[in-house]
């Protein structure tokens, strides 16, 4: 099992955002299920609330490469609403 040495925090605006779009949902599910087939993260969301989930990653470019795909799809593509997207070290 790889070290996780990195999580993103992302702060959704509304509960809405996050879990009211199947299509977003399909391809977020997608795009983890590959970063777990890399060996890039576990896979597990942490769900902090409604609107804040963190998830583990390996280092900073896997977290990136998630702050990217939401930024492009759930924001650009999608027209949902984040707050902000935060890559921290992991606990």
């Amino acid at each position: 099992m790889p070290t996780y040495t990195k999580e993103t925090h992302v702060h959704w605006n509304t509960e809405s955002d996050q879990y009211d779009n199947q299509d977003f949902d399909n391809e977020r599910a997608d795009f983890i299920t590959l970063k777990v087939f890399e060996d890039k993260t576990d896979g597990v969301g942490i769900i902090v609330s409604p609107t804040e989930t963190h998830r583990k990653w390996v280092d900073a470019p896997a977290a990136q490469e998630f702050i990217d795909f939401l930024t492009t799809i759930a924001e650009q593509k999608y027209g949902l609403n984040i707050i902000s997207k935060q890559i921290v070290d992991a606990e």
